[in-house]
């Protein structure tokens, strides 16, 4: 963890069109019993394909580098030229 940013642990569920962030915790132990507390539930909510993401809170290096790829992509569409 660097110097002066927390760090979170969002637990995530699903892939492509299914993906979905489930919860959002301070500490690796919570968001794994989280998984634990939930995994067959109806819906397969929490199924095999559930993971824990560690995000630095407030790390705004990555959303500057997401942001650019949304801006080219949005630049590269036909959508924005009709």
């Amino acid at each position: 963890m660097c110097s002066g940013m927390a760090t979170v642990f969002i637990v995530t569920d699903g892939v492509y069109e299914d993906f979905t962030i489930r919860g959002i915790f301070s500490s690796r132990a919570l968001a794994q019993t989280f998984i634990d507390s939930h995994k067959g539930e109806r819906f397969g909510f929490m199924g095999d394909d559930a993971s824990i993401e560690e995000w630095l809170l407030d790390d705004e290096s990555k959303w500057d580098k997401k942001w650019q790829e949304i801006q080219a992509l949005w630049e590269s569409t036909e959508f924005r030229k009709s």
